[in-house]
């Protein structure tokens, strides 16, 4: 899965922030000890506050604390805080104590920490993140950054200069390097699973090019954690991609057993997020909003197709995984509509129903094979000229698609109110709109 590694920011001021020039500041995130991190901030010009943008419920109040005298935090009920001056002045630079908060967070979010086996940690950047205030306006604040581990240790990083939305590794790990990937595996990964992504990410990468003619910009670097693997017995799977990399993050025992038992999940998840780099580095921040329905929905589309190609998938396996993408869209439908799935805390719908979507326009493109259709429809979407692709939201992107491929404005019509509308009946309207797309009941 994927929470995109760029989101809409939110924070507690303003709705809108000043149109003039970013701020540049800097920030060193340095380790202290096993258990705190420092952020320091300095900045080119004073502000008189700094709000911290990305929500996460209850982490600042409880892991975050001021280390500058005569500054302070003040804290959000939705999961923001602001850190300013006591007396109300401007200050250039401050630094925040951070202690690792390892809890799973709500919704999509990304860990904030991963502790790995030996001591190591990756932290994710994005929630250091945030806007200046000054002369009653906020400003954006472009960072150089800089990071320090302890001794003994080295920082392993996709963009070692930058702050932005990626994940930076703590620790000691030896790093594994093979054609496509640098690689941080915790000694604590079950072979089975280690394996199988990488296999899996091989296939993938040997696909791309034929399929949409593409190759990777750069070689991925890829974090394999599994700190909390013997946790307790639940099973949490997390999966998410930033600039030029992905992080698997294993937690609990029951992550082991569902290698044994679903020997075809965690493929499907490595898949997945190799698909969201490709996506980025064909679409940039564009494709991730404000709908998420069609990159998540589109990777996991995409992701079944490389599936077949590569063997992963037989026939019986493929037409089976599709059943049950409409089987559960429809469960999904009933309880919320597809934009209104993060708002209902149902993020699946993303993935279900968007996946649906796809099969609906692959099977209009090429009824004798969907599937085929899919990637065609995918091509088309890579083939707009830059201007478009930032210039048009995501959800209009793919409708523009189909109105260049020829969709009629029934099925238009019918997929947006697939899409936005609360449905009464979903698994009538579901039988409906496979027909106006050309699929059997």
């Amino acid at each position: 899965m994927r929470l995109l590694w760029v989101l809409c920011i939110l924070w507690a001021g303003p709705a809108s922030s000043d149109e003039s020039a970013p701020l540049q500041g800097t920030v060193e995130v340095r380790r202290i000890d096993n258990a705190l991190w420092r952020a320091t901030y300095c900045f080119d010009e004073p502000i008189e506050n700094f709000s911290f943008t990305r929500r996460i419920k209850g982490m600042r109040e409880t892991h975050w604390r001021s280390a500058s005298p005569g500054l302070a935090l003040k804290y959000y009920s939705k999961g923001t805080a602001t850190l300013l001056a006591e007396n109300g002045s401007s200050f250039t630079c401050a630094s925040i104590d951070i202690k690792p908060f390892t809890d799973l967070p709500d919704g999509k979010d990304y860990y904030v920490f991963t502790p790995f086996s030996d001591g190591g940690a990756s932290l994710f950047t994005g929630h250091l993140e945030g806007l200046g205030y000054q002369n009653g306006s906020w400003r954006d604040v472009v960072f150089e950054a800089t990071y320090q581990a302890l001794d003994g240790e080295r920082v392993i990083a996709a963009e070692p200069d930058e702050l932005g939305y990626q994940f930076v590794y703590f620790g000691a790990q030896k790093v594994v390097e093979t054609d496509e990937a640098i690689l941080v595996i915790d000694p604590a990964m079950p072979e089975r699973v280690r394996q199988s992504i990488l296999a899996t990410m091989s296939k993938t990468n040997e696909l791309l090019p034929r399929v949409f003619g593409y190759a990777p910009k750069h070689k991925y670097l890829v974090f394999m954690a599994a700190g909390n693997l013997t946790k307790d017995n639940g099973t949490s799977i997390k999966g998410g991609t930033g600039p030029h990399q992905i992080r698997f993050t294993l937690v609990g025992r029951g992550t082991i057993r569902l290698a044994e038992n679903e020997p075809l999940f965690y493929p499907k998840l490595a898949v997945h997020e190799v698909l969201h780099l490709w996506q980025n580095d064909v679409w940039s921040e564009s494709l991730s909003t404000p709908h998420q329905w069609v990159h998540e929905g589109g990777a996991d589309a995409v992701t079944y197709e490389i599936m077949r190609l590569a063997g992963i998938y037989d026939k019986e396996t493929y037409a089976k995984t599709w059943q049950e993408v409409e089987t559960k869209c429809v469960k999904l439908l009933a309880v919320t509509s597809v934009h209104g799935g993060v708002e209902a805390g149902q993020n699946d719908v993303l993935y279900q129903c968007g996946a649906f979507a796809n099969y609906l326009v692959g099977a209009a493109l090429n009824a004798a094979d969907p599937g085929a259709g899919i990637l065609d429809f995918w091509k088309s979407m890579a083939a707009w000229d830059r201007e478009t692709i930032q210039l048009l939201e995501n959800e209009e992107l793919f409708f523009k698609t189909m109105v260049t491929l020829g969709f009629s404005v029934a099925q238009q019509q019918a997929l947006q109110h697939f899409l936005a509308d609360k449905l009464d009946d979903p698994a009538t309207t579901v039988v409906e709109i496979k027909r106006i797309f050309g699929l059997p009941p």
